[in-house]
């Protein structure tokens, strides 16, 4: 499925939550904080066939809502063998992404962050899925569930609980590859 449109940063909000839902992906979670005094949104979207999770928060510039950040979040199939050209292959096609591990894995989790990589969300996922097979991820998965506001707390936030809690109250098809 080769996407008409895209998302990436400054996207307005209701742009993104209709591309992401035109796209497949659906709301598993949405929380309101407060940044900068307006009201602003933190959301996990996931897509059921693709095994992927999304993360997002708002902004207000100008007056109207905005994608301020999103971490895109996956797994996928390592079909690598012990070939060091195909790991070498993998390892390039993810240099964008942090908390990756490939060799000898048997499943590659992975994350993008649009505000640090620049890359286009849906493009993104074409991408990878163009190459390889998306699959259930490793048992621990991280996850960054922490909204703007939560992040300026400070110290003492456990990203395992955070998704713990977060997993207690997700659909149970989440749950299956969200480990």
């Amino acid at each position: 499925m080769k996407s008409e449109a895209d998302v990436y940063l400054g996207i307005s909000w209701s742009e993104f939550l209709e591309e992401m839902a035109d796209y497949g992906f659906q709301v598993a979670e949405e929380r309101l904080f407060e940044w900068g005094k307006c009201p602003s949104m933190s959301i996990v979207m996931c897509h059921r066939e693709k095994m992927l999770l999304v993360t997002a928060s708002s902004e207000f510039e100008s007056g109207s809502e905005c994608l301020r950040n999103a971490k895109l979040y996956g797994a996928l199939a390592n079909e690598t063998g012990d070939n060091p050209e195909k790991v070498a292959e993998m390892f390039n096609d993810l240099m964008g992404c942090s908390h990756t591990s490939i060799f000898p894995e048997d499943t590659v989790n992975f994350s993008y962050n649009l505000k640090h990589y620049g890359v286009s969300l849906l493009e993104e996922i074409e991408l990878l899925e163009e190459k390889y097979t998306f699959a259930p991820w490793k048992k621990g998965s991280y996850i960054y569930l922490f909204d703007p506001a939560e992040e300026l707390t400070g110290p003492g936030k456990d990203w395992a609980e955070r998704k713990k809690e977060f997993l207690s109250k997700a659909p149970e098809w989440v749950r299956e590859f969200v480990k």
